[in-house]
């Protein structure tokens, strides 16, 4: 068996640098780390460009000094990796940064958002803000602050590269009003996570400002009408509550359900759409009309639809997608919890 791999190391010392490199590159990164203390030449060329190039890295490969990446998830703890990844020279093509706490992990984002724009390479960036409906009476001004900085780096790397920045949140409120307007065009993907209800008009964000907005996650709301302000979201992801709703929440839940059929039926552009009816114990109100509010004008753009619901009123919304289908002419795949549903089919299989 050792004389085996002897002679198999030694026939790919035989390869000359760029097969070896190719090779390299199809490793995974524990292997390319292995192949660093094989002997000097093996170890210059799993340090090189070509071998890096094409991987999805997390902070803690920081550490080794990775000449660049595809990807930089930044999803891990701030305080060790922060200052890190704000000054190695690995430049990535995708960066992800999850924030979870507010003024520390905003500051130290910004310092890595300069630093990989200043570095040349960067086309996209995620950033997911994992914060409470709590966070928001803990901010301050210096948060405040924070979020005009992060914005700033953003909307100063869209200058000067086209830029795909998503937004992700578990809970919208002011401060990312702001963070949105500064960065306008950037912006091509907005998800809210929290699955309750949107009650308030003033708290949704300014999509009229995001012109450039191609794909929208979020819960119902009473302020769903303003999606016709922005023509250029093209796949749509709807959120009916998983948890329980207080007296507040439930007191909206119609109004807007009715906000979501309004804006279902104005909304022809959209091309994709996903309608989540979420837990039905959790509310009193009946969602009915969603699926066909989709095919009320008759010449809807939409392509793919996509159903997820369960409990008592899964026939009602069955009964909802088929009447619907016919009008919804360009369909070309239907979803219904999980399953390709043949387009004519009567039958939930």
């Amino acid at each position: 068996m050792r004389a085996t791999e002897t002679a198999s190391a030694a026939d790919m010392d035989l390869l000359p640098d760029d097969a070896l490199l190719a090779v390299f590159s199809f490793l995974d990164l524990a292997d390319l780390l292995t192949c660093r203390v094989v002997c000097r030449r093996w170890r210059d060329l799993a340090g090189h460009w070509d071998a890096w190039r094409h991987r999805t890295i997390s902070c803690r490969h920081l550490r080794l000094a990775p000449p660049c990446c595809y990807k930089l998830d930044l999803s891990g703890s701030w305080e060790e990796v922060g200052l890190l990844a704000a000054t190695v020279a690995c430049p990535a093509k995708d960066l992800e940064i999850t924030i979870r706490g507010i003024t520390a992990h905003l500051a130290l984002a910004s310092l890595v958002v300069r630093h990989q724009v200043t570095l040349g390479r960067l086309r996209i960036i995620s950033a997911y803000f994992e914060l409470t409906s709590d966070d928001e009476s803990e901010l301050d001004r210096e948060d405040f602050d924070s979020f005009d900085v992060f914005a700033k780096e953003l909307s100063n790397g869209y200058v000067s590269r086209d830029l795909h920045v998503t937004i992700e949140c578990t809970v919208y409120y002011e401060a990312f009003g702001g963070l949105l307007k500064k960065l306008g065009a950037a912006v091509k993907e907005f998800r809210m996570l929290e699955e309750q209800v949107m009650c308030y008009k003033n708290n949704y964000p300014p999509l009229d400002l995001l012109p450039n907005l191609s794909r929208l996650t979020t819960p119902i709301s009473v302020s769903m009408e303003c999606l016709q302000k922005c023509l250029s979201i093209k796949e749509l992801d709807i959120w009916l509550p998983f948890y329980g709703l207080d007296s507040d929440q439930e007191d909206g839940m119609e109004e807007a359900l009715e906000s979501v059929r309004t804006a279902l039926r104005n909304a022809t552009w959209i091309t994709k759409v996903t309608l989540d009816y979420g837990n039905k114990q959790c509310y009193k109100a009946n969602p009915r009309g969603l699926v066909e509010s989709l095919g009320h004008s008759g010449n809807s753009e939409l392509t793919y639809l996509k159903i997820i619901v369960s409990g008592s009123h899964k026939r009602q919304i069955w009964n909802e997608a088929h009447n619907a289908l016919p009008k919804l002419v360009k369909l070309e795949k239907f979803v219904f919890n999980k399953k390709v549903v043949k387009l004519g089919s009567r039958c939930i299989t």
